[in-house]
């Protein structure tokens, strides 16, 4: 089984919890959405000419691009750090597994550049670089509180 479908599996009992990991699926899905949004901009815009022209416009784009991608990387590692502590039940720690390895997948394949987002962002981020750890310890903690139960 799938974590992506052991959430949907938790997902089917309706309550605060869920409605909660439900917005964080949103926020996962907006994420990423928008950093695709701003690199085919990016992408059309090189292709636009003049290129002096809009060589200052691509250059906000980028910065725009990563900032965001750093503001949404964060905002999901707290989420799935709050999930983690607030785990009561072996479905919570595999929901938190998944954020984590998402984060985890989407840091492997769009790099932030120290130097394209402001220096206390990175510094942010920077705490945020050991989501394959953790997904891999909510697997062992929900392992361990199955065979609990």
């Amino acid at each position: 089984m799938r974590n992506d479908e052991k959430i949907d599996i938790q997902l089917n009992e309706v309550s605060d919890e869920n409605l909660r990991y439900i917005n964080i699926a949103e926020h996962m899905k907006q994420f990423e959405e928008q950093d695709k949004y701003y690199h085919r901009a990016i992408k059309y815009l090189r292709l636009a000419r003049p290129y002096m022209e809009v060589r200052p416009l691509l250059r906000d784009l980028r910065k725009k691009k990563y900032t965001a991608r750093a503001e949404g990387k964060i905002a999901l590692y707290e989420e799935a750090c709050q999930i983690r502590d607030r785990a009561k039940t072996p479905n919570d720690y595999y929901s938190a597994q998944t954020v984590f390895e998402r984060i985890h997948r989407h840091e492997l394949k769009h790099k932030i550049p120290e130097r394209k987002v402001s220096p206390e962002l990175y510094e942010r981020l920077c705490q945020c670089t050991d989501s394959e750890q953790q997904a891999a310890a909510c697997g062992e903690m929900a392992a361990k509180k199955a065979a609990e139960m």
